[in-house]
């Protein structure tokens, strides 16, 4: 036998395939399998070529992909192009309390050139009248910029993480609210409050605060002078406070949490974030009776976030529990019945 008439090389196979192609279908395309089945292998040996299509696109023909709606019912944050993190949370707050004693300074300074003699003698005016009008108005007025920069940047830096490393604040923290949010934000409020007067009542008694009044944070709204400045705290107190806290904390602060750590820790950890803008001085016994209580209403707000996935039932129920505390703190001489039951008032 010559050389050409030796045969098909070794390495060629002559046999038909182990498994032979089902009937009426074309070789090489493999039987449709039922859901409950995995897509059958297509045995191939060397010199028989495979026609139609390939086994990735039959398979995603038998297992389509899930519709968007499902998608975002389990996984409702779409965290895979988004760079934020730890650091930013911890940038943010440098630089919170930055702008906040910047603006208080800055106010402070322009104040004190106003109330000179050199400026617009509003100082000449004070001593005629027997008023230290800096004490007064002015005081008031360099907490207003206080709480202008506070909740500005507060508010501010999230957004700008979000569109700098992610895909916006709206879907990155949840940013965002439905009509029943409206009835579950009032809802919540009143167990929120009633939550924080048992921990408030348990803590001072645990430490030995007899007075929870030491304990209350509203001092800045009571002390100031009825008219457009006080109007002014009562806005940042009820609106601007529910909506830059609940973006920074609930939003920026515990979802890097969670990214790294879990929900668990993200709910602890930003809970403890969320205390720092509302620590005040005072005796030990009172720092503890306020964190206590502050601590309690975080973890509740946090609950919620995580809970429903958004941030609006927290807004909503953040501003109905600032907006009855604030009611309770203006109006002590008609709340004297509830002294018993609410001794101390705070604001978040």
């Amino acid at each position: 036998m010559t050389n050409n008439e030796s045969g098909p090389p070794a390495h060629w196979s002559l046999a038909p395939p182990p498994t032979s192609p089902p009937l009426n279908l074309p070789v090489g395309i493999p039987a449709q399998p039922t859901p409950t089945q995995p897509a059958p292998a297509v045995a191939t040996q060397p010199g028989h070529q495979v026609f139609g299509p390939s086994l990735e696109s039959t398979h995603s023909l038998i297992y389509p992909a899930p519709p968007p709606s499902q998608i975002s019912k389990h996984h409702p944050f779409d965290w895979s192009e988004s760079r934020w993190g730890m650091g930013d949370v911890l940038l943010g707050l440098a630089v919170i309390a930055i702008v906040t004693v910047g603006a208080g300074i800055l106010a402070s300074i322009v104040l004190q050139v106003l109330s000179s003699d050199s400026g617009f003698g509003w100082g000449s005016a004070s001593e005629s009248s027997g008023v230290d009008w800096m004490e007064t108005t002015g005081f008031a007025i360099v907490g207003v910029a206080t709480m202008v920069g506070l909740q500005a940047s507060t508010f501010s830096w999230p957004v700008i993480v979000a569109r700098w490393k992610g895909r916006g604040f709206v879907p990155d923290f949840g940013f965002r609210f439905k009509w029943v949010d409206f009835l579950i934000g009032p809802a919540m409020a009143i167990p929120m409050m009633m939550a924080a007067g048992l921990v408030g009542y348990g803590a001072s008694t645990l430490v030995g605060l007899e007075d929870q009044s030491e304990a209350g944070n509203t001092e800045f709204l009571t002390d100031s002078t009825p008219g457009l400045v006080r109007y002014a705290l009562i806005f940042f107190v009820v609106v601007g406070a529910p909506f830059s806290e609940e973006l920074f904390f609930r939003g920026l602060s515990m979802r890097a949490i969670q990214k790294r750590f879990g929900k668990p820790v993200a709910l602890v950890g930003s809970t403890a974030l969320f205390t720092l803008p509302h620590f005040q001085g005072g005796s030990w016994q009172a720092v503890v009776v306020m964190l206590a209580t502050i601590g309690t209403i975080g973890l509740l707000l946090g609950g919620l976030a995580l809970g429903m996935n958004r941030l609006g039932p927290g807004i909503v129920a953040h501003a109905t529990f600032n907006s009855i505390a604030a009611v309770v703190a203006l109006n002590q001489d008609y709340f004297e019945e509830l002294e018993g039951a609410m001794s101390a008032v705070w604001i978040w």
